[in-house]
């Protein structure tokens, strides 16, 4: 982590015939990282650079883009994330959920929040929820299949996407 070099680079350091010094490198080098850190004494990132709106919804991730997700499960119970749809918020936001699944029986998609479930479907096509996160929740999606008895279960996502209104929404 770099840290910030004070003072910033102003045009009396980078003017004309001004020498080209160890400390201008340095700041030209570790500010823009420092500064994306939130290292102490960096000016922060704010206003339209986090907050910018866009009118209506945009999908700021297709998770399924690659295909579809099975899970099967026959005398056992099953239970796996899809990698894909796991991500962090930056900043406080509003994601609305879009799950389309087909579930034989016993399967369900969750939608987590911090590793909690905030909603499940078995079979759905185009369900939503909205989810409200704040710096740092992660959220997600889980499938799971229970069979009993011998008998198999199974659930196929095979759509998910996270929709915001905000483009200050920042998933990593």
């Amino acid at each position: 982590m770099p840290t910030y070099n004070a003072p910033a680079v102003t045009n009396a350091v980078i003017g004309f015939k001004k020498p080209v010094t160890m400390q201008l490198l340095q700041a030209l080098r570790d500010n823009p990282i420092a500064m994306a850190e939130g290292q102490p004494g960096a000016p922060r990132t704010v206003g339209a650079a986090m907050a910018g709106t866009t009118s209506g919804t945009t999908v700021q991730r297709n998770v399924m883009a690659f295909g579809n997700e099975f899970l099967s499960a026959g005398d056992e119970t099953l239970t796996r994330a899809v990698p894909q749809s796991a991500f962090t918020a930056l900043v406080d936001c509003a994601v609305q959920v879009y799950v389309s699944c087909t579930n034989v029986s016993a399967g369900q998609v969750n939608v987590l929040k911090n590793g909690v479930s905030v909603q499940s479907y078995g079979n759905v096509s185009g369900g939503t929820v909205d989810v409200t996160l704040a710096a740092g929740d992660t959220l997600g999606i889980q499938l799971s299949a229970t069979g009993s008895g011998g008998a198999e279960a199974s659930i196929t996502l095979t759509a998910c996407q996270y929709r915001v209104t905000a483009r200050s929404v920042v998933m990593t």
